[in-house]
């Protein structure tokens, strides 16, 4: 007889084949079973609900669009708990790059104040455009930018 953990492991193999195959009721399935557990892990590492809404959201958005070429070599569980790990550790280094520049554009500015320069204020927001684009690769951000400047919501 197989063991409830052998039945969640041959269940996730028989999902994880027909994600691959492009069914989108398996996609839901994958979503229902193990959102809510990553969502924790995520809180657990990043502390804060809406950065990790955002990282696992994003998780099962690659998840699906990464179907066809989605080759496991274990279980579907330890690879989402490594996956959702790993976007954790580069939200948490997004953030703090992030928090790095305004640092860097309050001193600026700062500085500015002192100076009173009209030149340096336009001077200082161009570089504080250049580095938020520079941070805008990461899809994280990207969501950010979304919901803060354009009013928009992920659901």
């Amino acid at each position: 007889m197989l063991s409830r953990s052998s039945l969640w492991d041959e269940e996730d193999k028989l999902l994880v084949e027909n994600l691959r195959q492009g069914y989108e009721w398996a996609w839901q399935k994958i979503f229902d079973k193990y959102h809510e557990i990553l969502f924790r892990k995520a809180f657990d590492l990043l502390d804060n609900k809406a950065e990790s809404k955002d990282v696992v959201q994003e998780l099962f958005v690659a998840l699906w669009q990464k179907r066809s070429r989605l080759l496991l070599k274990g279980s579907l569980e330890p690879y989402l708990y490594t996956a959702i790990k790993n976007r954790c550790l580069d939200r948490l280094e997004s953030i703090k790059v992030y928090r790095k520049h305004i640092e860097r554009y309050s001193q600026l500015h700062e500085d500015d104040s002192l100076n009173g320069s009209e030149d340096n204020r336009d001077l200082q927001f161009r570089q504080l455009a250049t580095a938020i684009n520079q941070l805008s690769s990461d899809v994280g951000f990207n969501s950010f930018k979304l919901m803060k400047f354009q009013h928009k919501n992920y659901l």
